[in-house]
């Protein structure tokens, strides 16, 4: 089968690939992703020199082939170390490198990186400051899925990645077409995705630094993501702290067990915030939702007493709101217009006791999701406004 271009053995229960797979001298595509009890790659693989996407995703394999680096025409490669991290290979009694040194650095005509690891593999952050380095020699890289545990190992990359320099694949500024960064012990596993609005995006930033303080580096990458999650840090009060004009091309927000928000607009975020959310295509205008989780302090989405437009939210759609014991506000203003939200969920807000919205304000709201419990301790006033709009869950 010598002329086979395409193998396609996703989700089958293939235990190992035969050493004959050295004939496929054609095969341009590998997809492996979801076969778990694949545990490593034979070294015959160096001999697919044609080989342009290779997808090793879901699979369980500890540790990538040196022969790999042989595969210089690779322009995809995706791989996951979340299957048996607990269990690492050993040659000669010693542990082996998830990922070889110089592995990488040789793959110079990727274009396409995605290395997904658990938050909890401790083999991960014994070489990630090697790895990165080596992604960062890459020259034709315009897509990347990549965890940084260390705020240090982020900034080091971003200062000296080529690709993320470079215009050479038609980018105007620095920045990947499609990103998906992790920086920081964020100690959520899974990427969401922003699946609770069945929204998705492609240019993706997580932070989860903690206390540490917002690098440059941070506000470079931020500055063209579509979607943003912050998850426990500790310093910030408000979204004002990243850099306003950093914010204007963020589309979807989750705020997440931070604890020392105290809300998520003030008066200096207003003015950016009517570019980003009245920002559109001519065919397809931006759809924003909100999502604020798990921040004991916060105590309004729009801070109390702030200079705000009446129209700053225009493409505002869904809000969530979930675990916030202070919030008691989400506008103090009832002239506040809301012309696009839909949806509303609300859980375990027990002292939030009224809503702004009206018929008048909010024209487009269909339904607030909240509990039978939330909703009787909602003031009569509210109740008469929003009473053929809630669904109790």
């Amino acid at each position: 089968m010598c002329g086979l271009r395409v193998l396609d053995l996703y989700d089958t229960r293939i235990m190992s690939l035969p050493s004959s797979i050295s004939s496929l001298i054609n095969l341009r595509v590998l997809y492996l992703n979801n076969c778990g009890e694949l545990m490593e790659l034979p070294p015959q693989l160096e001999k697919l020199k044609s080989l342009e996407i290779l997808d090793l995703r879901g699979t369980g394999i500890l540790t990538l082939p040196e022969e790999l680096a042989q595969l210089t025409g690779l322009k995809c490669l995706r791989v996951s170390f979340k299957q048996n991290f607990g269990c690492p290979n050993h040659i000669n009694g010693k542990p082996k490198d998830l990922i070889p040194s110089n592995v990488i650095a040789c793959l110079s005509s990727l274009q396409e990186l995605s290395i997904d690891v658990d938050f909890k593999n401790q083999s991960w952050n014994q070489i990630v400051d090697r790895v990165a380095e080596e992604v960062a020699s890459l020259k034709a890289l315009t897509s990347l899925c990549f965890y940084f545990p260390k705020l240090s190992c982020f900034e080091t990359f971003i200062k000296n990645s080529k690709s993320w320099k470079g215009n050479s694949m038609g980018w105007e500024d620095n920045g990947f077409r499609s990103f998906r960064i992790l920086v920081g012990n964020h100690r959520v596993d899974t990427f969401r995705g922003f699946d609770f609005f069945g929204y998705t995006a492609e240019r993706h930033l997580r932070f989860s630094a903690g206390e540490e303080d917002i690098p440059f580096a941070l506000s470079k990458v931020l500055n063209k993501a579509l979607s943003f999650e912050l998850i426990g840090h500790h310093c910030a009060k408000n979204l004002s702290v990243f850099g306003t004009k950093y914010l204007k091309e963020v589309e979807a927000c989750t705020v997440e067990e931070c604890n020392e928000i105290e809300s998520i607009i003030d008066g200096t975020i207003n003015w950016c915030l009517v570019r980003i959310l009245a920002k559109a295509t001519p065919n397809q205008p931006p759809k924003t939702d909100l999502q604020v989780e798990d921040c004991f302090e916060i105590k309004n989405i729009i801070e109390e007493g702030s200079i705000v437009q009446y129209d700053s939210l225009p493409r505002l759609k869904n809000m969530e709101l979930c675990n916030l014991p202070k919030l008691f506000s989400v506008c103090e203003y009832n002239s506040f217009e809301w012309p696009s939200l839909e949806i509303m969920k609300i859980k375990t807000c027990l002292e939030l006791k009224d809503l702004p919205f009206s018929v008048e304000n909010a024209p487009r709201l269909r339904v607030i999701e909240c509990t039978t419990n939330w909703w009787n301790k909602l003031n009569d006033f509210a109740k008469d406004r929003l009473k053929d709009l809630h669904s109790f869950s």
